[in-house]
């Protein structure tokens, strides 16, 4: 049995065919196809869905939503949840508990993150010091209503 639910095509659909027809496979549960109509779709033993993931503006929203939150369990608590390939253990049915059981972030990871975003708020910092410096008058004042189309908040 073979089941694909990916965007790409990772799937050969005709060596799929053929394994399909010669018996090497005896199922297939696909959602996205690369060309369609496919000849798989007649198939008595492949079973089509669509593929509807993220296909609405609400559910891109609530996608990214929580992926925000699982990136701040894991920064803020070092719990991993709904992750596809890392073993999980909830012994005591909670992240936290989940956390205990597992290895911690190495050390140095946590250093090449740090470095990281010091260099970024390094080059932040430049890029801000080199915008206001466009931005001011021939006076030498900053003007702040030069810059606004470019500030953002957050």
């Amino acid at each position: 049995m073979i089941i694909n639910s990916c965007r790409a095509a990772l799937l050969d659909e005709n060596a799929l065919l053929a394994l399909l027809e010669s018996g090497h496979v005896a199922g297939a549960a696909l959602d996205v196809l690369e060309k369609e109509p496919a000849p798989l779709l007649g198939h008595p033993n492949v079973v089509c869905t669509p593929h509807l993931g993220a296909s609405t503006k609400e559910a891109q929203e609530n996608v990214a939503l929580q992926i925000a939150e699982q990136m701040s369990d894991y920064l803020m608590r070092d719990a991993i949840s709904n992750a596809v390939n890392f073993p999980l253990d909830h012994r005591g049915g909670s992240a936290e508990a989940e956390a205990l059981h597992r290895p911690r972030r190495p050390p140095r990871l946590l250093r090449r993150a740090a470095d990281r975003q010091q260099y970024q708020e390094s080059v932040d910092h430049l890029r801000g010091r080199s915008r206001r410096a466009q931005d001011q008058g021939a006076d030498g004042f900053y003007d702040r209503r030069a810059a606004a189309p470019t500030a953002r908040r957050r």
